[in-house]
């Protein structure tokens, strides 16, 4: 059994321009990517994104896919189902054209347990 501090997860529909750089900034993060769960959950795209979701899933076990059988017509679907599949303790959000700060997961996760909060925002 994993124990990861976060989950991340992006929902995504049709990013395959931007994917790779997002999922890039996850897995180069400077908490130890064996630490954290990335779920990308696939809105029924029609571009090349499942293709990309595939590679990265096969490479790294911590990475979970998930491909919805029909679009849901937003985020708050896919938002929703990475919810309910992840495993951390927190989660974290963001987008699939935004690029993480190198040490953004780690600032967060320290803040979190330092003042032993329930949340933690930023405000980029």
């Amino acid at each position: 059994m994993n124990n990861y501090k976060i989950s991340i997860i992006l929902p995504i529909f049709n990013q395959e321009k931007y994917l790779e750089a997002a999922v890039e900034s996850v897995i180069n993060q400077t908490m130890d990517f064996k630490d954290i769960e990335l779920i990308l959950v696939d809105d029924k795209s029609t571009d090349s994104t499942a293709k990309i979701i595939k590679k990265y899933s096969d490479k790294y076990p911590n990475i979970k896919p998930i491909f919805l059988d029909k679009n849901s017509g937003g985020a708050g679907i896919p938002k929703n189902i990475g919810i309910e599949n992840a495993t951390a303790p927190y989660i974290l959000f963001f987008d699939p054209d935004d690029i993480l700060l190198d040490d953004i997961c780690e600032v967060l996760y320290q803040k979190i347990v330092s003042e032993n909060s329930d949340i933690v925002t930023g405000n980029l």
